[in-house]
């Protein structure tokens, strides 16, 4: 019986999810992304815990100009906390503190081709144009002892990026209406503009990079319903 109830499940899922990516289709979707990590460090003179919190939204929508051909929008929102605290002995500093958070707004356009796998499993090639909006803000606190008033330095700075891209992906159609999807690696180019908040004599950096990027950060997984 089970076997019968597989195959039955498999051929209904397969008998609709085919043809949701047919030109007048639209989608909503998005990607969701957190991370939680701690690193401990002890070397002669230095001792240091560092704990990051990230977290990553990126909901979209789409609309199927052609069969298989989709042009789209998005938006980002990211958030990422590092906390280090520890003791500097070598010089003269029995406890430091620093946290850096940065958090991020972006928006951008889409267009999308989609390969048939099979039936229920599309591979797809994705390409875009985005700007987002950075904003960092770091305190450091440096303490001698217990009873001397702390040292604190801030900062604050804002970045303009525009990115060029060019990804990969898979979705696989669960049902008539929901696609799971994973996209992975990514090339792309990055103009920024970064201003340095906190000293106003200081004239704003401009850089470009060109990335190809297939780590782990490059992996995001999604959902996306079809109607």
């Amino acid at each position: 019986m089970k076997y019968l109830f597989w195959f039955s499940l498999s051929f209904f899922t397969a008998h609709f999810a085919y043809g949701q990516t047919q030109k007048g289709s639209n989608s909503i979707g998005g990607s969701l992304r957190m991370n939680i990590g701690n690193d401990l460090s002890s070397v002669p003179g230095y001792n240091s815990d560092s704990q990051n919190f990230s977290f990553r939204i990126s909901p979209s929508f789409q609309h199927f100009v052609a069969d298989k051909v989709s042009l789209g929008t998005f938006l980002n929102f990211d958030y990422e906390e590092d906390l280090t605290t520890g003791n500097n002995v070598a010089l003269g500093y029995q406890s430091t503190t620093s946290k850096l958070t940065t958090t991020t707004y972006g928006a951008g356009l889409f267009s999308r081709y989609y390969f048939d796998i099979s039936r229920n499993l599309n591979f797809y090639l994705n390409g875009s144009l985005s700007y987002s909006n950075a904003s960092l803000d770091r305190v450091y606190t440096r303490r001698t002892s217990q009873i001397d008033e702390p040292s604190v330095d801030e900062s604050q700075f804002r970045s303009d990026r525009f990115f060029i891209s060019l990804n990969s992906g898979l979705i696989y159609f669960v049902n008539r209406n929901l696609g799971l999807t994973a996209s992975f690696g990514s090339v792309y180019y990055n103009y920024s503009i970064s201003t340095n908040l906190s000293n106003e004599e200081e004239n704003s950096r401009r850089s470009g990079d060109l990335v190809l990027d297939f780590s782990l950060s490059s992996v995001n997984l999604g959902l996306s319903y079809f109607f």
